[in-house]
């Protein structure tokens, strides 16, 4: 089974849209107050711990039997821990 070729010569119908108009502090405004919430910078991080598979298993139980994400558990560790104080 062969490809047929592609017809470039169709894109030639597609032109240039003209640049809107405004200052740059105008365009500046505009793209700030119309970012999408995906865009914006996160305050995760991502940590890579190195320990025994069967511990990492054992984390993964834990946190699944109650329905945690593994941040969301380490970070109830954590908590306890400094309670523990």
């Amino acid at each position: 089974m062969s490809r047929q070729a592609l017809e470039l010569s169709k894109l030639d119908q597609f032109t240039a849209r003209a640049p809107a108009g405004g200052t740059p502090q105008e365009t500046a405004l505009a793209a700030t107050a119309n970012r999408f919430p995906s865009r914006e910078p996160a305050d995760e991080a991502q940590l890579n711990i190195k320990l025994p598979a069967a511990e990492a298993a054992r984390f993964r139980r834990l946190a699944k039997a109650d329905r945690y994400t593994l941040g969301a558990f380490l970070t109830q560790l954590m908590d306890g821990y400094e309670r523990q104080g």
